[in-house]
């Protein structure tokens, strides 16, 4: 695996701790990527560069979350989802 499948990767796994809310899994993709960098003794520089296209990759990504999230076909989603379980409530007060 190259540094930029690996800084692709750990961004991903950042990016998946984030949106759930999983502080725990967030930091523990950083810890893991710090441990591999210093098990392959990546140069400070080589270490910079990595977190650099890590931030860029999280970055670019979450802007495409974000954007899906607003998105028309997401908005539909919810309203679904709300109208489901607004049926579900009246069904069951009808019990």
């Amino acid at each position: 695996m190259t540094i930029d499948e690996y800084a692709r990767e750990i961004a991903e796994r950042i990016r998946r701790g984030y949106n759930s809310k999983d502080r725990a899994a967030a930091f523990s993709a950083i810890e893991d990527a710090e441990k591999e960098l210093k098990s392959s003794k990546v140069s400070d520089t080589g270490r910079a560069d990595f977190w650099k296209k890590t931030y860029q990759n999280f970055r670019s990504g979450q802007l495409l979350v974000e954007k899906q999230e607003g998105s028309a076909l997401h908005q539909l989603m919810r309203d679904i989802e709300r109208d489901l379980a607004e049926r579900e409530t009246r069904a069951n007060g009808d019990k």
